[in-house]
């Protein structure tokens, strides 16, 4: 069934170690808000055109945000209750990540129109914390050497500490932190990496869905990050995009049932909705929007319905 969704809620910051970073909750209408800002900006190497979006850092980085064709718009200003950031010329900032982990809003504003972007910054725990393949106990392991010595397959610089306070903290305007984390069993601290480029690729496939007509204001991500020591035991390929943070398994499930909606109007939840999903995907992962990656269509088993999987490795990959 195709459900409609009458009300939900986005937060436009976070709540993390900022006491001054308060949650904020706003009405969804039933038609589908992208949630594009009028202007962009770049974070460090990402650009960013949402209203809200995630950034990662490590403690101490150097960060850098510009907005993009600044010289054509009004003057700009930056907000933040955490890291201090300096101008650096029209439209352009640059800042000290902060030493403490946690989530920090920093909201640009073009002055004069009041519109806003809020660049939620992100500081993780440097890999190089981790003993004996474990980060204050939870278990990650140590990541395979980069397959063919790309790039691409390098184990994470840092993971994000997730904790109660980020439970509803938002990476892009229609996905939380909490939805990626690693499905492993573990105490009540726990990490994961996430990449923006996998972000970016969710939030245009979901606007494709309901391009579609099919209302969702998210998709349900049945396996997002996984640690190595989890994906091995998973008995899944050692370079599996997921320990890098940027693959997701999704399916569309408005109406909360926990299965792949009937997205071709069968009347049925079947493999050819995830089907359906993957075209979707497929047309995603061609435009010029989105970094290239994998893809694929899965059959429903005795304990997943169907869903499909999308990464941002960098090069296009079907199966």
């Amino acid at each position: 069934m195709r459900a409609r969704w009458s009300a939900a809620l986005i937060a436009i910051a976070v709540l993390g170690v900022c006491p001054a970073a308060v949650l904020a909750r706003a009405p969804v209408p039933v038609v589908f808000n992208a949630e594009r800002a009028p202007f962009s900006v770049q974070v460090d190497d990402t650009i960013v055109e949402y209203r809200v979006f995630g950034a990662f850092v490590t403690a101490g980085d150097i960060v850098s945000i510009r907005a993009v064709d600044a010289g054509a718009r009004a003057p700009f200003s930056v907000r933040t209750a955490g890291p201090m950031f300096r101008k650096r010329g029209r439209g352009a900032w640059e800042g000290r990540a902060p030493m403490a982990p946690g989530a920090y809003p920093v909201t640009v504003a073009e002055d004069g129109t009041g519109e806003t972007l809020t660049i939620n910054l992100f500081v993780m725990i440097p890999a190089d914390s981790t003993a004996g393949g474990r980060l204050e106990g939870f278990r990650i392991d140590a990541y395979p050497p980069p397959l063919r010595g790309l790039a691409t397959y390098r184990a994470p610089r840092g993971y994000v500490k997730f904790t109660q306070a980020l439970e509803r903290a938002l990476v892009s305007p229609h996905f939380t932190l909490a939805q990626f984390l690693c499905k492993q069993e573990s105490g009540p601290v726990k990490f994961l990496a996430l990449r923006p480029a996998l972000l970016v690729k969710l939030e245009r496939l979901l606007e494709r869905v309901n391009a579609a007509g099919i209302r969702a204001q998210t998709l349900s991500v049945m396996s997002g990050y996984r640690t190595p020591f989890y994906n091995r035991g998973l008995g899944n390929t050692p370079n599996s995009r997921h320990i890098f943070g940027d693959a997701a398994d999704v399916f569309v499930d408005a109406d909360g049932d926990g299965v792949m909606d009937d997205l071709d109007g069968n009347g049925s939840s079947d493999f050819r909705d995830a089907a359906f999903l993957l075209r979707l995907a497929d047309q995603v992962d061609r435009s010029a929007a989105v970094t290239k990656g994998g893809a694929g269509a899965y059959r429903a088993t005795s304990a997943h319905g169907p869903f499909v999987h999308v990464d941002a490795r960098g090069t296009v990959a079907r199966w």
